[in-house]
């Protein structure tokens, strides 16, 4: 009974060696992949996929995301197209009834996996693989989509042509623009540590918090 605990707890120590020898060259490796900042630009392979080599839908890219599950997603004014590291596979109007306009000018990826796109024509969202577009119908100011912004805690906001929405718990609602100001080509969109969201329109930058939009004063300007 005695050497066989010893030798149970023996194989116990080996599997635990043999696991973390494995997860510190898994480490190793994962370093290794790695880009060396140190490196010129010109040390390394570029490879470049276009219509000519490839079954990319057009050769002008106007977003890219790489979601969680690997795939790199590239928008092109024909055309969604998922890679896989090899192959391209499009979406577009031809293929995905959901899909009004095939220019997809901006992507985010939310904190529940889905992909969002901003085209003009309203936001698709792909999620468990199937896709919907949402417009101003579903209670977006605009169809047209420019700035896509995560919050991090499912919610997505959105920027259009004629102001900033927010998406959250399945609906969609209008952010009102601050007193003598207005919200209108909403064109760049961040959300900062501090959990603020600042706001890049046409009439200028604002800052979204605590319930308030405010104007932001720029070097050289006014706010």
């Amino acid at each position: 009974m005695g050497n066989a605990l010893a030798g149970s707890r023996s194989r116990s120590r080996q599997f635990a060696l043999a696991g973390a020898s494995a997860a510190f060259f898994f480490f190793l490796a994962m370093a290794a992949w790695a880009l060396d900042p140190r490196k010129e630009i010109r040390h390394f392979i570029i490879e470049s996929w276009t219509t000519d080599n490839s079954s990319i839908s057009q050769n002008s890219v106007l977003s890219l995301v790489q979601t969680r599950d690997g795939y790199i997603w590239t928008g092109t004014y024909d055309g969604l197209c998922r890679f896989d590291g090899r192959d391209f596979t499009v979406f577009d109007k031809s293929n995905t009834p959901a899909i009004q306009n095939n220019g997809m000018l901006v992507m985010a990826e939310g904190s529940d996996g889905a992909l969002w796109i901003g085209t003009p024509n309203g936001l698709l969202c792909r999620r468990s693989g199937k896709f919907r577009n949402y417009t101003a119908a579903d209670g977006l100011a605009s169809d047209f989509i420019l700035s896509l912004c995560p919050d991090g805690d499912g919610g997505l906001w959105i920027g259009t042509t004629r102001g900033l929405s927010r998406y959250r718990d399945g609906a969609f609602s209008t952010i009102a623009p601050p007193v003598g100001g207005e919200l209108s080509y909403v064109s760049a969109l961040s959300m900062d540590l501090g959990g603020s969201l600042w706001i890049g329109t046409s009439a200028g930058l604002f800052r979204f918090g605590e319930g308030s939009v405010t104007p932001q004063a720029l070097p050289g300007g006014k706010a």
